[in-house]
């Protein structure tokens, strides 16, 4: 009776021990929460990670863990609607300035004045503008007796004037165009009826027969020489070289040279006589005195009066007895020669003023 007691005893104790050690090492399930929720089909259990350099390193080579998977966020209708209107807004707005520039409403007040400064009556004015479809628009008038005119009730973006006079020339100096509006910010004209825009000019002498550089559709006479410095006489009269009052000297490179050179020059000579720089508006009395016998002109690249093209005005005068003329010079780095532009007065007299 007492063995079969211990063996059930023994039984009991191994069962209990057997349960106790199951029970022990039985893995607990992870609790969920929502913000860490495994992603379907990804493990729950990862192995045991190994630790040491060798653990540091597989940590660094470890991509970011992995997040759910997200549906692509639609793009945002509104704000992509709010562009298209504001571009709109915008393309409309600059509309809406370019037909206000072209109504802009213009008015303008002229007078006409001699060498003067006495009011020049019945000059021709003629007015010329744009419309806002692009048409172009004219208008004609003539100055009063205080020669005074004036163009109102038309719109535009600009307007140019311009004014004749038989027996009167036009000086180059006055303003043919102005501005009512501009997009861009620039100055615009401002009319004043009490402060009258003046055109300048100057009423015609009798006039000159004068010999100049005219020759067939040619207004000009033009002259070749050598590119080493040797001189070549000019005959302004006769419109030819070889012989002549003047003479001209250059030193240019070769034309396929011209833009590697870094020097040239150009020499006039009138023995006897000579030149005087003009820059009037009017050249139509030379001077009687002042006149030098030679201009030279030497370019040297990198210095202030360095240039590839020259163009100068002068008085000249020659011979004996002495004629008088003016006369214009073009020439170039990259030119065999020279342009000369001129009228004498074969009289002698310094009235340069053409018939």
């Amino acid at each position: 009776m007492k063995k079969q007691h211990v063996i059930l005893v023994g039984i009991i104790l191994v069962g209990a021990c057997l349960l106790w050690w199951l029970t022990r090492n039985k893995p607990t399930p992870a609790t969920e929460s929502p913000d860490n929720a495994p992603v379907e089909g990804e493990q729950q259990m990862q192995p045991p990670q190994p630790r040491g350099p060798a653990a540091v390193q597989r940590q660094d080579n470890q991509q970011a863990p992995r997040t759910r998977n997200q549906t692509p966020a639609a793009p945002d209708m509104n704000e992509a609607q709010k562009i298209l209107d504001a571009q709109e807004a915008h393309r409309k707005e600059l509309e809406q300035q370019w037909n206000a520039q072209w109504s802009t409403p213009i008015s303008f007040y002229g007078k006409v004045v001699d060498e003067n400064e006495a009011p020049v009556a019945g000059a021709s004015v003629s007015f010329e503008w744009a419309d806002k479809e692009g048409e172009s628009q004219t208008s004609t008038t003539v100055s009063d007796g205080l020669g005074l005119f004036s163009l109102t009730g038309i719109q535009g973006k600009s307007l140019s004037v311009r004014v004749s006079r038989e027996g009167y020339s036009l000086t180059r100096s006055n303003q043919m165009t102005f501005l009512y509006a501009d997009m861009t910010g620039r100055g615009t004209f401002t009319p004043d009826a009490a402060n009258p825009v003046l055109f300048h000019m100057r009423k015609r002498g009798p006039g000159a027969d004068l010999i100049t550089s005219q020759y067939g559709v040619k207004d000009y006479l033009g002259v070749s020489a050598p590119l080493d410095g040797t001189s070549v006489q000019v005959d302004l009269l006769e419109r030819k070289t070889g012989q002549g009052e003047m003479k001209i000297s250059q030193t240019k490179p070769a034309y396929e040279n011209w833009k590697q050179a870094t020097e040239w020059a150009f020499h006039m000579e009138i023995p006897g006589g000579g030149f005087v720089e003009c820059n009037d508006e009017f050249p139509f009395e030379a001077p009687e005195t002042g006149y030098k016998p030679a201009v030279a002109f030497n370019f040297q690249a990198g210095e202030t009066n360095w240039m590839t093209n020259l163009s100068k005005d002068y008085y000249i005068k020659f011979g004996n007895p002495a004629r008088y003329g003016r006369l214009h010079l073009e020439t170039s780095i990259m030119m065999s020669g020279a342009r000369f532009t001129y009228a004498i007065n074969p009289d002698g007299s310094r009235y340069l003023e053409p018939k």
